[in-house]
């Protein structure tokens, strides 16, 4: 427990050694985490979002929201301002490009920073640096920043916090000098804007400063001099609501959960459950699936209403005049919290332990406080001695297991789905991205039998069905595919890759007319090259080449792929002009990866083709060459299923060019759906 302050050296010394110290401790104990893949929301705000990309336009962050990305750009429920974010993550893509390496490195850099302040406070606060650098540590391992530290969209909290701690670090003391005192307030005001502008919960501010400049003894004699600083807050936020009405159109999004009563009901189960998270009693994970029922119903609300009053007893009997400190830091939690107590704009979720990021510096610093001025431990004084330090090593032990426990969940999306599944059994959200996680590793089969359980626990789940036809599609069961699409499209699923994959599987069917419905319905939703290439194809398949050359032209306009160059030759070889497909048919073939694929066999194919139409018969022969090394791979357009054509050998085997060159074109595999409907996430991050 606190030692000697006389036993440590100046204080820009000790501010070293613990900035040291505590980063050893951050990487030690998190280093894991560089192994890991992106996960969770990072595919939709990191690797699917070409914004961060553009280094040029530094201010495009403060111009748009946070999740203006992708299926998200629209939902009303993801109104979040988070500019600095952003601009982190273009930071990190200008140094590392998409290696999740380095994202992870500078999550790591920040929550070891956090934690160095958290040092500086302790030692305002608590008047002890080795009390300070022990609350400090036990923050830097505390389980419930694992979300924080190791999921790179969990960095919100931890942006947040470094300007929010930094703000408070600005406080002048109550005798400064004037000048001094007018700088600091300015710095103050304008740290505060910078952790708005990380994340909402820094709205908190204000009423901290309030509890401070009222509760701890010195700030509280002289209490009239800080209603500037505090005054100043609020006009702080009153910029910042101005400016996230001027950007989103709105100050906060629509609820997602029961009524204002319920949510109102609530309140007091879902922070004893925070309480619970702090002390390892309530175990942390990926998605705490308790419903707004559960936490309304009498067991819970009388629980709930019981801890919080032995903590309002605890804090009641923290009298400012001799503790106030201690009243101030009990008091910090409940205060931090209040911006997420709204119920309404992340996920399915009611609490999240990200969101105890910043609550738990205050609760860490008053369980020492209380640790220290309880006059019953106090009356025993060698027990104090031995129990202090044996409490703190069993608390940190055991933090650090979970953490490192915690930490192997958030390898990859599989991994995290999977072990959410385990503990959220009953949630169609995470049944659903598990789903999706299964579907990007290849495993169509589980993650049917996931998006199964999704649609099962909700009957109403529109993306489940969309993206469970997708996969059913992809294993050529696709009357069933067609089933579950036009289930979505009946439940309101009004989204183009819908109507695109509904394409897909009536066209494997043979049903062309139907397919081109469901492109055309595609494409007067949204502009694809995928929808526009596939109805191509379709008018190629009806002998309608004139008209497909237009598709893929226009395709080609919105996407320039191998696939699309290839298929505007196929329609130019099908209007007789095998001279003009030739350069395509090259291009095409240049711009595959290298390796052997169907897409290298049927460019090679057509390429011999249309060069041998061309009277070009060496040519042709090599490429005729290519294309049966290809096929005797297994490569093909339609696999093993399909015979060998026959002009390959009609090619191969003759010196000449063959009299009849009107061979069976083939084209690329159509263009897909991505197996997403919308970014997996976890919303109000």
């Amino acid at each position: 427990m606190p030692g000697s302050q006389a036993q440590w050296p100046p204080a820009w010394i000790s501010l070293a050694v613990a900035g040291l110290l505590l980063t050893l401790l951050v990487v030690g104990v998190f280093a894991p985490a560089l192994t890991h893949d992106f996960a969770w929301d990072d595919h939709g705000l990191i690797v699917q979002n070409p914004d961060i990309r553009v280094t040029t336009h530094w201010s495009t962050p403060f111009l748009r929201s946070f999740w203006q990305t992708g299926a998200n750009a629209e939902d009303p429920t993801r109104s979040f301002y988070r500019p600095l974010v952003s601009l982190s993550y273009m930071i990190d893509y200008a140094l590392w490009g998409l290696a999740p390496r380095g994202y992870h490195a500078t999550n790591l850099l920040l929550h070891a920073i956090v934690a160095t302040l958290v040092f500086l406070l302790g030692r305002r606060w608590l008047g002890c640096r080795t009390t300070a650098l022990l609350a400090a540590a036990l923050f830097a391992v505390h389980p419930s920043h694992v979300e924080n530290v190791v999921w790179i969209s969990g960095r919100t909290d931890m942006v947040c916090a470094l300007f929010y701690l930094a703000a408070l670090l600005a406080v002048p003391p109550p005798d400064a000098r004037r000048a001094r005192f007018v700088w600091q307030c300015i710095a103050l005001c304008t740290l505060y804007m910078l952790a708005l502008l990380g994340k909402e919960m820094a709205l908190s501010l204000p009423i901290i400063l309030l509890a401070y400049v009222t509760l701890v003894p010195e700030y509280r004699a002289r209490w009239r001099r800080f209603v500037p600083i505090v005054t100043g807050s609020l006009a702080v936020t009153g910029v910042y609501l101005l400016v996230r009405i001027t950007v989103l159109g709105r100050v906060v999004g629509p609820s997602l959960f029961g009524s204002a009563t319920d949510r109102l009901l609530a309140i007091p189960a879902v922070l004893a459950r925070y309480l619970g998270l702090l002390v390892h009693v309530v175990s942390i994970t990926p998605h705490h699936a308790d419903t707004l029922d559960q936490l309304t119903r009498r067991p819970a609300l009388i629980t709930g209403l019981l801890i919080l009053a032995a903590y309002a007893a605890l804090l009641t009997c923290s009298r400012p005049r001799r503790h106030g400190h201690q009243a101030f830091l009990l008091a910090w939690p409940l205060i931090v919290l209040l911006p997420v107590l709204k119920f309404g704009t992340f996920g399915d979720v009611l609490y999240a332990d990200r969101f105890l990021y910043l609550p738990s510096i205050g609760f860490i610093m008053a369980g020492i406080c209380v640790w220290q001025h309880s006059h019953m431990i106090q009356a025993i004084t060698p027990l104090r001695r031995l129990l202090g330090p044996g409490l703190v090593l069993l608390f940190a032990a055991v933090s650090i297991t979970l953490t490192v426990l915690h930490t192997g969940y958030w390898a990859n999306n599989r991994r995290l789905f999977e072990q959410a599944a385990v503990t959220s059994p009953r949630s169609a959200y995470i049944q659903y991205n598990l789903a999706n996680s299964r579907t990007a590793d290849g495993a169509h089969e589980l993650a049917l039998q996931a998006y199964l359980r999704a649609v099962q626990q909700e009957p109403g789940y529109t993306k489940a069905f969309a993206n469970m036809g997708i996969v059913l599609g992809r294993t050529e069961r696709h009357m069933d595919a067609i089933t579950c699409l036009r289930k979505a499209l009946t439940l309101g699923d009004n989204s183009a890759v819908t109507y695109t994959s509904l394409g897909n599987a009536y066209r494997a069917l043979g049903d062309l007319a139907q397919a081109r419905k469901a492109y055309q319905n595609s494409l007067a939703l949204t502009e694809t090259a995928a929808a526009r290439n596939n109805l191509g194809e379709c008018l190629l398949a009806e002998k309608k080449p004139h008209e497909a050359y237009r598709q893929f032209c226009r395709a080609w306009q919105t996407e320039s792929t191998p696939r699309i160059r290839s298929n505007l030759a196929l329609a130019l070889i099908e209007q007789g002009h095998a001279d003009k497909a030739i350069p395509h048919l090259f291009t095409a073939l240049q711009a595959l990866d290298r390796g052997a694929s169907d897409d290298a066999f049927a460019i090679n194919y057509n390429l011999a083709r249309a060069l041998d139409m061309e009277h070009r018969a060496a040519e042709a022969h090599r490429y005729a060459r290519r294309a049966s090394d290809l096929w005797a791979q297994g490569y093909g357009p339609s696999g093993s299923r399909q015979a060998r054509p026959a002009l390959l050998d009609v090619i191969l085997e003759r010196d000449g060019p063959a009299e009849n060159r009107s061979g069976k074109p083939f084209s690329l595999p159509s263009a897909d759906a991505a197996p997403m409907v919308a970014p997996t996430n976890a919303g109000g991050i």
